[in-house]
């Protein structure tokens, strides 16, 4: 068997990957001609991806130096905004858990809130009293990527007097 396994080592990686059967390959990037992930959007169709878009990536290296009172300050500035603006589904917290932002019992517990603005106050305090700086870029990101613009916008807006509050 080691003997065959040297002879597929040094053969020819094309032949290699016919008798591997098109497995995954496990080689670096510049093995794997720079692609980016194992699917490409073709490959992967339209499945959304848990990635932050560029655009959110971007901005987020613009801001990164945001001190947590920055990102206190301006959450208190817009809390009236963020409990009319924010829409508290699962969607959201999904997404919120799933980057490390909020865990499993803040995400239960702000479920069984019995409406929206319950919701939002609860998920405003958890980001205002107990999270970073960071924790509140990751929650701008998202709102960046939401569908709906007024959203999207106060995302922007979010991030936007954070780093302005910098100076």
């Amino acid at each position: 068997q080691q003997v065959k396994d040297a002879q597929l080592a040094n053969d020819n990686p094309s032949r290699h990957q016919e008798q591997r059967g098109n497995q995954p390959s496990y080689l670096n990037q510049e093995q794997r001609g720079n692609q980016q992930s194992y699917l490409d959007q073709e490959q992967r169709g339209n499945q959304p991806s848990l990635q932050p878009s560029y655009q959110g990536q971007r901005k987020a290296q613009q801001v990164t130096d945001i001190s947590d009172a920055h990102a206190q300050q301006v959450l208190q500035t817009y809390g009236e905004d963020f409990i009319r603006l924010v829409p508290i589904d699962t969607v959201l917290l999904f997404k919120l858990e799933t980057r490390h932002v909020i865990g499993r019992k803040e995400r239960d517990e702000i479920s069984r809130c019995p409406d929206k603005e319950e919701k939002a106050v609860k998920l405003f305090d958890i980001l205002y009293q107990n999270r970073t700086a960071d924790d509140f870029i990751t929650f701008c990101q998202l709102l960046q990527e939401h569908g709906v613009r007024a959203v999207q916008q106060f995302g922007d807006k979010l991030l936007s007097e954070a780093s302005s509050s910098r100076g």
